[in-house]
This record gives structure tokens, sequence and C-alpha cells, in this order.
């Protein structure tokens, strides 16, 4: 069997909410180590699982790691847990037999090989995830073909926005972020952009649909490779130094900037390759701009040397967001509580709702004898109550909905964030949003 195949099964009997000694997020790194793949199972609500197997539903969902083995958004987790505790909770008040577990794909392969693996080897069907849209990419034609549903709270790439397959999608796509930042960049009066994207479905569609709307010129984007380990950021410095020194000199600081459609992590290895040269004045000279990758990226305030870069440039990123409301403000409360604490961003509302509208779903879909894929729409968007229940008076979101295509198209607000300090420490503060709706 090859080492991608070798998925090792863990089950973890407890939940992530704190109480009374506080859950702390497993950490795998010494599995990892060993090259494998690893599934672990949060069992919801011990002792109270439904007895009968054919009420027991099972939902995987995929969770990249960072080099350390460490889960790189933690707070989705925690949101998706505590979702399907709060839907085995009104099925147990209700006197129904259903109840789910979340089953953790820790992706140290692709999201492919995780997905063959927990679908042949354990039979798992329904899916939270996956994370980005590379992987979704990777996961949505094997999906579509093989019967598997899956619900990802954050891919976002326009090229995935196609209707009748089985992805569905807790994220505006992208075309909205584009015009967004095209208008933003253009209405701060900066007629010269110099693009860094990631050289993935996410990055390259974002750079397509910026230079679409954009009414300024754009230089040749700079794309960043999926294999982070691979980039010399040393160098990547360097090109944009010169590049922007001439485009300075051309048009004049203020109409120049850089539009960073990379990820939290690579902007962070790029910051200190810049700060790391003092010869490099013209690439902090100009105003950088982000898109939902980074804005409200937990890595970036934790990290004192790219807060201070993100500060120096005065980078503004977006990201597409929620009114508070009683679910999202309890999702804030328990990942707080958390040890370590954690502070969500508008994924882990994503996430909580992926989980939700995916149990609610497939107990609708055995009780109408009707496919998942075609109650998930139906319940997102109000059209069936089920246990005379609307899914979307308990969402994080609000009271979204899904396009033909299966994507998030309401709530589509999109706010702009930047770094500043407050109380000793680096936070992200809104400074500004506006309302884009594509429906």
């Amino acid at each position: 069997m090859s080492v991608a195949a070798q998925t090792v099964f863990r089950r973890w009997p407890a939940t992530l909410r704190a109480a009374p000694g506080r859950a702390q997020i497993p950490r795998y790194a010494a599995l990892l180590a060993a090259g494998l793949a690893v599934l672990l199972t949060a069992q919801l609500l011990p002792g109270a699982l439904a007895e009968d197997q054919d009420n027991q539903i099972r939902i995987g969902m995929f969770l990249p790691l960072n080099q350390e083995g460490e889960v790189r958004v933690a707070d989705r987790l925690a949101a998706a847990v505590m979702a399907l505790e709060d839907f085995n909770a009104e099925q147990s008040d209700a006197g129904t037999p259903y109840r789910a577990t979340l089953e953790v794909i820790y992706q140290n392969g692709t999201a492919l090989e995780g997905a063959k693996a927990a679908h042949i080897r354990d039979g798992i069907q329904y899916y939270v995830g996956p994370m980005g849209s590379s992987d979704a990419r990777m996961v949505r034609e094997y999906a579509t073909d093989n019967g598997l549903v899956i619900v990802s709270p954050s891919s976002t790439a326009q090229s995935l926005a196609i209707p009748g397959d089985n992805l569905f999608r807790l994220a505006p796509a992208d075309d909205l972020q584009s015009v967004y930042l095209s208008d933003l960049v253009g209405e701060a009066g900066k007629t010269h952009v110099v693009i860094v994207n990631k050289d993935d479905p996410w990055g390259n569609g974002l750079t397509e649909g910026f230079i679409q709307s954009y009414t300024g010129t754009v230089s040749d984007a700079h794309p960043l490779d999926g294999d982070s380990s691979s980039i010399d950021f040393g160098a990547l410095a360097a090109q944009l130094d010169e590049q922007l020194g001439q485009l300075i000199r051309d048009h004049g600081v203020e109409r120049v900037a850089i539009l960073y459609l990379g990820h939290s992590l690579d902007l962070i290895s790029l910051a200190d390759a810049i700060t790391d040269d003092p010869a490099l004045d013209s690439v902090t000279a100009v105003k950088w701009y982000g898109a939902d990758s980074v804005a409200t990226s937990s890595a970036l305030a934790a990290d004192p040397a790219a807060a201070e870069f993100v500060m120096s440039v005065g980078l503004t990123g977006i990201i597409f967001d929620v009114v508070s409301n009683p679910v999202n403000e309890r999702i804030d409360e328990h990942l707080a509580s958390l040890d370590p604490p954690l502070t969500p961003n508008v994924y882990a509302y994503s996430s909580y709702d992926a989980a939700r509208l995916l149990a609610y779903s497939i107990v609708a879909s055995i009780e109408q004898d009707r496919p998942v894929v075609e109650m998930i729409p139906e319940m997102a968007n109000g059209e069936f109550l089920f246990m005379n229940r609307d899914i979307l008076a308990d969402s994080a979101l609000g009271d979204y909905a899904l396009n033909e295509a299966g994507d998030l198209v309401e709530p589509s607000t999109y706010h702009e964030f930047e770094i500043v300090v407050r109380d000793g420490a680096y936070v992200w503060e809104q400074i500004l949003h506006k309302y884009y709706s594509c429906g």
C-alpha cells in the first residue's frame, strides 16, 4: 500500500467545548512525521449516539496542517464540532433517533487522497470542505462521479461556480471580490498596480477578475508557486522593488500600489525578506492591498514582525462578513473559552453552517427519500422546512441563500480591515464596508 493510502483512523471521545477542564485541540505531529494522513473522529455527546447505525450521520471534514503538524484553521474545526453538538442536542430534544459525528481528515497529502481513503476505506459520503479552491477542484470531480457531497466553507474561486456538480460553497465566488478590489484600488487614485498572486485556481481567477474590472494599468503578475518551500522570497522582494521603483519614478508613489493575492503564511515570508534588506525602499513606499486570504488572518496578527510590516505599508485587506447575531456571538464566546483561545473569522461561521446544513439535509433526504444534493439548496434557501425548523433561523451567517451553482449569494457584504495596535496587541480592525449583491 502506498504511503498516501495509509490512513490512520483515531477516535477522540470528547468534544472541543471547554468544561470544566479546558479542552485542547489535539495535535498529531508524531504521526504526521511518519507521512500518514490522519482521520480523527470527534464523537459528539458521548453516550447519546444513535443505537441504530442507519441513523448515525457521519460527516467528514478536510483540514490542512502547517509544517509543525498543527491545524491551520482550528477555529473552523471548533465551529463545525459545535454545530454538530447543537444538532445532536436538537435531535435529542425532539426525540428523533438521528445523531452526528464529525470525522476529520487531517491533510498531510492531497485532499483527493484523503477523500479517496475516507470514502473507500471508511465509507464517508458527506464532507465539510475542502477549505481552499485548489483542494476543492481536486475533490469536486471525484465527489460528483462517486456520489459524495461536499460543502466548502471557504472556497471562492470563480472557476468552480459550476451548476450540477456535488460541490456547494458557503462563501461568495470571487467575481464579487475582484470587483470590490478593483473599485477599492481605483477609488484610492491608484493607476498602476503590481500583483503578487498564488498560482492556483483561486489566485489566478481573482487576478483575472481584477484585471477585467480595473480601469488602470496592471503590470505583469508575480505568481507564487503552490509549494511555498520552493519560493525564493528574497529574489521576489528584489524583483518587486526594482519594478516598483520604475513605476514610482514614472507615475509617482501615490499612484502605485501592490495587490497581494496570496496566502498569509507566504506574506509573512515575503515581509521577512523585504525587512531583511534595508535597500529595498520602493516596495515599502507604496500602498498594499490584500484579499480574504490575509484580511483578519490570525497568523499575521500573531507575528510581530509581519504585523509591523503590514502596518508600515498600510495594507488594507477585504473579506466578506456578516451581521452579528446570537448564533455567531455564541460561536465567538465558545471559541474564546478554548485552550488555547481562538479568534474566529467569517469562515468559522460558514463552517458551523456547512456542518449544520449537511446534517439536516442528510436527515431530510432519509425522511423524504430524495438525494442530499437536492435537499441542500432547498434547505439553504428556506424552501423546505424539516421538523418545522427553518435552519436559517439558527444560522451563523444569517439569512443566507445559494445560487444555481450552489454558491453563497447572500449575505455578500465585504468589509475592509487593517492591523492596528490596541492595548499593546496587534489586532485587525474594520475600517469601512460596502455592499455588493450578486443575486
